[in-house]
Formats: structure tokens, C-alpha cells, sequence
């Protein structure tokens, strides 16, 4: 009797033992999926679903400034040479299956995947391009009103809006124009977190503008049209005040929301001071060279931009580990 107690002890414990893992493996998803909402710098694939278009060399396509209009064939139909910062932050986290295309497939595969961000996006209603609310709308509609309260919540937007807003320069200097620009995607933004927390959303994470004065594509055009890189560097950043602002009276009016800021601007900033502590080694120019063989740096691991405006899958990386502090969430290495 002694004998079968001891041998059942020694099974019960060997089942706790093989649970273990188990247990501890779900321990490491802090959420129960990642639902995006964004532009080319979030977009697993999306535009090229809708449009069927992508670019393959010698990039000809590609205007004086290095912007595509479709995402890339190399690196997986990105607007980069491979996956984008929430991709790579999700995989870390064991929900890489949940950002993937939302456009992929039919309602209810959509409803596991859930990354809606789209290349070319706006948070503002821009009238040629898809836009947040849109975005917004149809997961909403996908989640047929069952909104995760476990969810994390990503909105990484403006950016486009912004780059309108220094286009907005060259026929009103006094900037009027552009601020107008500024305050509807704001105004989009805080009306896409207000949304999302009537919906049972209580983690989000929002990511600001780039610092588009240093990518390629504004210092290209401040060589032919000296001040837009001054131009850029000020609406980014009046841009970027406004959203904090907004994001500090969004937490006092919804106290148990968690609203967590992800600083594109300054960790753009903090790479060009210092690109070695990255990695990198060429943070000025892109690493896509159309009509040029082989079309292509043959390092863009050391490369921080891919294009004129979107970073290498490196940039991405970087970003990446940027968002998981700002979560708190500690990623492998």
C-alpha cells in the first residue's frame, strides 16, 4: 500500500512537473492578442492584398525622393526588407499569428488576425487613402462587439498626415494649412481612443511621428527647396506636443485606461547621435538604389532606412525593443 501511495505521489508530482512549462508558457503572453492600427510603418502585407502590387528591381517606380507606392516584394510585401517593428515585437511575445494581414481571408479568419494597418493610411479622413476610422470600423465590425479587455490596442499614425502637412508648405508658407492638417488627425486620433475605450479596450499603446526632417526623402528635397527640412522638423514636432498633450488629458478622463506612449521622434533622434550603440553604421541614406545594380545596399543591417522614409528591417528591430520598454515587457534576446 505503502509502495502504490509513493508511486501515485511520484505520478501526481511528475504531472505538476510536466504543467510547469505549460503554465509558464502562458505566463509569457502579457496579452490575449495585438490589434494594429496604422500606416506602411505597421503594414504586414495589407496593401499589397488590396492592391495586388508590389516592387521587385530595378525599383523604377520609385520617385526623386525614394518613396514607393507599393510595398516591396523582397522582405515579404513590406514597406521594408522584412517585418515591421510590431511584427517583430509580437513574435517576441508568442502572438506573432494575431498581427498578421487582417484583409487576408474572410470575416472570421479576421478575427484572429488583426493588424489593419495599411500602407499610405491617415489618421485623418483624407478622401484617396484609407484612414483610421475605416480602419477602426471594420474591427469593430469583425469583432462583432466582443472587444477584448486583454487586448493590446496599437495606433501608429500621424506620420502621413504630417508629411501632407509639409507638402501643404510650398503653396501656404504661413502654415495654416498645415496645422489644419495637424488638428484633424489629432482630433482622428483622440476620437479613435475615446471609441476604443466605450468598445472595453483598457490597454493601448500609441506611437507619435517620426522626425521626418531626417529621413532621405526631406533632406532630398531641402537641397532643392532650401527650409523644408526646418519646415518638417517643426510640424513633427508640433505634431508630436499636441498628441502628448492630448494623451495626458485622455488619461485623466479615463483614469483605468492604460495609455501607453511609444516616442518614435526622440528614439529617431537618439539613433543619429549615436549609431554605433545600434548597430548601425549609414542612417543618412537609403539603402534601395533604383536602376542601379544590384538595386540594392549589400548590407542593410547597417542601414537605418530602406527607402526614402521607411526604415530596414533593422530600424524596425530597433523600434521594437523601444516599444517593448516603454510596455515593460522583457523580450530574448
Amino acid at each position: 500500500m505503502k509502495r502504490e501511495q509513493q508511486r501515485y505521489g511520484l505520478t501526481g508530482i511528475s504531472i505538476v512537473l510536466l504543467l510547469i512549462p505549460c503554465l509558464l508558457l502562458a505566463k509569457e503572453k502579457p496579452y490575449e492578442a495585438v490589434v494594429v492600427f496604422g500606416d506602411s510603418l505597421s503594414d504586414p502585407g495589407n496593401a499589397f492584398i488590396l492592391s495586388g502590387i508590389h516592387l521587385k528591381p530595378p525599383y523604377e517606380t520609385l520617385d526623386e525622393s525614394l518613396i514607393p507606392d507599393s510595398p516591396y516584394a523582397r522582405g515579404g510585401n513590406h514597406f521594408s526588407n522584412g517585418a515591421t517593428w510590431i511584427e517583430q515585437l509580437a513574435k517576441k511575445i508568442d502572438l506573432g499569428d494575431s498581427v498578421k494581414p487582417a484583409f487576408k481571408g474572410e470575416n472570421k479568419k479576421r478575427l484572429k488576425m488583426t493588424n489593419y494597418a495599411v500602407g499610405g493610411a491617415r489618421a485623418r479622413d483624407h478622401g484617396r487613402n484609407i484612414n483610421l476610422n475605416l480602419q477602426l470600423t471594420l474591427f469593430l465590425s469583425d469583432a462583432r462587439g466582443e472587444v477584448s479587455s486583454d487586448a493590446l490596442y496599437v495606433i501608429a499614425l500621424g506620420g502621413n498626415d504630417v508629411r501632407d502637412a509639409i507638402a501643404a508648405l510650398s503653396v501656404d508658407p504661413a502654415m495654416v494649412t498645415s496645422i489644419s492638417i495637424l488638428r484633424d488627425a489629432l482630433t482622428a486620433l483622440e476620437d479613435a481612443i475615446r471609441t476604443l475605450e466605450d468598445a472595453g479596450a483598457t490597454k493601448l499603446l500609441i506611437a507619435n511621428s517620426p522626425d521626418l526632417s531626417l529621413t532621405p526623402a526631406i533632406q532630398h528635397l531641402d537641397m532643392l527647396f532650401p527650409g523644408t527640412a526646418f519646415g518638417a522638423a517643426v510640424l513633427s514636432q508640433q505634431f508630436n506636443l499636441a498628441l502628448a498633450a492630448s494623451l495626458a488629458q485622455l488619461r485623466i478622463d479615463y483614469p483605468e485606461l492604460e495609455i501607453v506612449h511609444l516616442d518614435v521622434f526622440q528614439t529617431m533622434q537618439d539613433i543619429l547621435v549615436d549609431p554605433g550603440a545600434y548597430g548601425l553604421r549609414n542612417v543618412s541614406d537609403a539603402c534601395v538604389m533604383p536602376n542601379q545594380p544590384p538595386f540594392a545596399c549589400k548590407k542593410p543591417k547597417r542601414y537605418l532606412f530602406w527607402d526614402g522614409i521607411h526604415p530596414t528591417r533593422t530600424g524596425h528591430r530597433i523600434f521594437s525593443r523601444k516599444a517593448a520598454e516603454a510596455l515593460n515587457l522583457v523580450l530574448e534576446k
